[in-house]
């Protein structure tokens, strides 16, 4: 998505890789939530080598339908 406007998101660590939120993550370029189910097990258990933390650590903590960027990027006039 291309926007001239900043958005802000609520994000917790998750507990462990297993644990079933959405995560932030890039695809083609944005930043989208990713569900759980969409996620590759083994991109779930993914850590960084230098930190110990997982890569797809930071979960969605919004409760909206669909993707919670794409609904503010749509109220602010956002396009794709």
């Amino acid at each position: 998505m291309h926007c001239c406007h900043a958005a802000g998101a609520k994000v917790v660590a998750k507990a462990n890789p297993g644990e079933r939120v959405g995560v932030f993550g890039l695809r083609g370029g944005a930043v989208e939530v990713v569900e759980y189910s969409e996620l590759d097990p083994a991109l779930a258990s993914a850590t960084d080598p230098a930190t110990g933390r997982l890569y797809f650590n930071w979960s969605n903590v919004s409760r909206s339908n669909g993707s919670p960027i794409r609904h503010i990027y749509a109220l602010l006039g956002c396009h794709s």
